[in-house]
């Protein structure tokens, strides 16, 4: 089924990050607005993105992660976590994503289709995707093309380790 899929707008990224809003380095909760869409623009938004290698393909893919990385660091503030992860017999891969919010998610997502996307598919097989928090209904769409599993705060706690 994501082996099928099309690109979707400003995605195909490869993610995880935090669990809502109280993953380390996040803003204490604010009190509720009363207003959905605000609440879930200011709660950070996280994903895990996984696929398979494909064969031949892991240099490649480890220059590109290397670029991506440098341009998320450089070009995005709102990118709070952008780490790749790769299995031991580099036959899939991982990457863990946090955000702001939805819109520095959504700004990454832009930037990620726009340079990217197309040449990650050429390198890799999209298996799945889960998502943490409460993502806007504008970064819900953006996803929906990679059919993500949306998961919210059930409860719990999350230390800095500063």
């Amino acid at each position: 089924m994501l082996q099928s899929m099309k690109l979707s707008g400003a995605f195909i990224t490869v993610l995880w990050l935090a669990m809502a809003s109280l993953a380390p380095g996040a803003a204490a909760p604010k009190e509720a607005s009363g207003n959905q869409e605000d609440e879930q623009m200011n709660e950070t938004i996280s994903w895990i993105f996984q696929a398979t290698i494909k064969p031949g393909s892991i240099d490649q893919l480890k220059a590109m992660i290397v670029e991506m990385a440098d341009r998320t660091e450089e070009a995005e503030a709102g990118a709070l976590r952008y780490e790749w992860m790769i299995s031991d017999d580099n036959s899939s891969a991982q990457v863990h994503e946090r955000y702001r919010d939805s819109a520095a998610a959504l700004t990454h997502l832009a930037s990620f289709n726009e340079n990217y996307a197309e040449r990650l598919m050429m390198l890799v097989d999209p298996t799945g995707m889960t998502v943490f928090g409460s993502p806007s209904e504008a970064l819900k769409k953006e996803l929906s093309g990679v059919a993500p599993v949306y998961m919210h705060k059930a409860g719990g706690f999350a230390r800095d380790l500063d």
